[in-house]
């Protein structure tokens, strides 16, 4: 009896003595990183250069005073519309004798700005209005670096948000001015710029309320594809002077080297190196490793 109660203490010793080196093994066994996983897969990725630009009336007429005298008041106002030949206002000459002429619209459009609201003597040549055709003649022009401008060319696609209509316009680039002006930036750095001018290609309803100079943003494309292999920028990084990525694989992860195309810091081209459906690992820090173990965090 009392040789089976031993045999029972050393069997519960031998037991308790396994349950500690197990939990000792549990507790220092390596754990696997936990890391943030994305994926590589299909999609539209377009390059843009983004700037700001400023509508304005291609053909602006300045009508002018033909003559010295006393200038009728002028019943228009900035936004009405005229036609070509309608009359604007008259002058009643300075000298006796001389008849009285009459000031025409040069063409259609609307009245821009009045320089001269009349019932006051003005002298010949002096500026009286200016008329242009907001609805059909309008453009955008954007100055951009002489750097970017370079690798830009005329029919490149634009697109016009932040004009206050909640759409995006379409456009195209009709001209890139072969001269570069020396501008100071807001940081007070000399920079070469160059105008851009921008054709809108939708129609004149699509953009109703902009005017002569109004402010927009301009997206002008340089690369689109609407169905390239894309992985997340944040999964990249340079080892040996190559860029690449951790693929995870059966809870491992793995260095690979990738090929890139082009990228708009969100998302980046693979060429080479991943193929769709892939899963990588985001933001890799510096102590992970070829064949690390890891696991998907979860957010709590």
């Amino acid at each position: 009896m009392a040789q089976k109660r031993r045999r029972s203490r050393n069997f519960l010793t031998l037991f308790a003595i396994a349950l500690i080196v197990a939990a000792m093994a549990y507790a220092f066994w390596p754990k696997p990183a936990l890391v943030d996983l994305g994926s590589v897969g299909r999609g539209p990725l377009m390059v843009t250069i983004d700037e700001e630009g400023q509508t304005r009336v291609r053909d602006i007429y300045l009508v002018t005073a033909p003559t010295t005298g006393n200038l009728e008041r002028i019943v228009l106002q900035s936004g009405d519309a005229v036609s070509k030949g309608q009359k604007i206002a008259g002058i009643a000459p300075a000298l006796p004798g001389m008849a009285k002429e009459a000031i025409a619209a040069p063409a259609d459009g609307q009245v821009l700005q009045i320089y001269q609201a009349g019932g006051t003597m003005v002298v010949a040549g002096s500026p009286i209005l200016e008329v242009g055709d907001i609805s059909s003649d309008l453009e955008v022009v954007v100055d951009l670096l002489s750097s970017d401008a370079v690798s830009i060319t005329p029919g490149a696609r634009v697109l016009l948000d932040g004009w206050g209509g909640g759409t995006t316009l379409e456009g195209v680039v009709a001209r890139v001015e072969p001269v570069a002006t020396t501008r100071i930036s807001a940081l007070g750095v000399q920079e070469q710029r160059v105008d851009l001018t921008i054709d809108f290609t939708g129609s004149a309803e699509d953009r109703e309320g902009l005017g002569h100079g109004y402010r927009l943003e301009a997206r002008i494309v340089q690369w689109s594809d609407d169905a390239a292999l894309l992985a997340p920028a944040s999964a990249l990084f340079r080892e040996n002077g190559a860029w690449s990525v951790f693929r995870v694989e059966e809870g491992g992860a793995h260095l690979v080297a990738v090929d890139l195309g082009h990228s708009d810091g969100v998302h980046s081209e693979i060429l080479g190196g991943l193929g769709e459906g892939d899963v990588v690992v985001l933001y890799p820090s510096s102590s992970l490793t070829d064949g690390s173990a890891v696991a998907e965090r979860v957010a709590q």
